[in-house]
């Protein structure tokens, strides 16, 4: 089995709900620009970012002498913060257990570590059975039945 286990993706926290939070708000700001650009009298103007965005007569000035240019920088900077909260809260959880077990070649005598699912050593017998099927040998490069000396601590 491969080191990169398959995981499951979980968001959970305060951290996610803001990221997601401040994304919708960097969305409907942008959207809110786009919309106002579009529909007002000069699209192509030369003094457009000195302009109040507005939508029938509503403006989203807050009291303050906010341009399109100011808009749309807040819009963008609150999407790219929103959307680094919502990834960065997230947290892998593995489908399957790993367990690492140190494995013995009894041809050139080398040990070797290599992960396993818990569950493929428990189907096979582990403790009583301690052989492997048929993997080659990192070190010799031959073809053959490792053992299993001991597992060690499980992978995160």
């Amino acid at each position: 089995m491969s080191k990169s286990a398959r995981k499951i993706w979980i968001w959970k926290g305060a951290g996610y709900t803001a990221g997601v939070i401040l994304t919708i708000i960097g969305v409907l700001v942008l959207l809110w620009i786009l919309v106002s650009w579009t529909i007002s009298e000069t699209p192509f103007s030369p003094d457009l970012f000195e302009a109040t965005p507005s939508i029938f007569g509503v403006s989203l000035g807050l009291g303050l002498n906010l341009t399109f240019l100011h808009y749309t920088i807040a819009g963008f900077v609150v999407l790219i913060i929103g959307a680094v909260l919502w990834v960065a809260k997230r947290k892998g959880v593995p489908l399957v257990e790993q367990e690492t077990v140190l494995l013995y070649c009894p041809s050139c005598k080398a040990n070797w570590q290599e992960p396993m699912a818990k569950a493929q050593l428990q189907s096979m017998g582990y403790p009583k059975t301690r052989s492997l099927p048929g993997r080659k040998c990192p070190k010799c490069a031959k073809f053959i039945r490792p053992k299993i000396l001991k597992t060690l601590k499980a992978e995160k």
